[in-house]
């Protein structure tokens, strides 16, 4: 576990890290949180996928 969290948020933040750093997800950090939000390739792949 990373700093005490639970091992879910753990999971979750390293697959955003990913997701991010493949150019599927934008962030966007405030002081306390960070949003993210899909980019329009993240949505032409899920719409090709469906």
């Amino acid at each position: 576990m990373e700093h005490g969290l639970p091992d879910r948020v753990v999971t979750v933040s390293y697959h955003l890290t990913r997701l991010y750093r493949a150019g599927l997800l934008t962030r966007l950090r405030d002081t306390s949180s960070v949003r993210y939000q899909r980019t329009g390739e993240a949505d032409r792949l899920l719409a090709h996928a469906m």
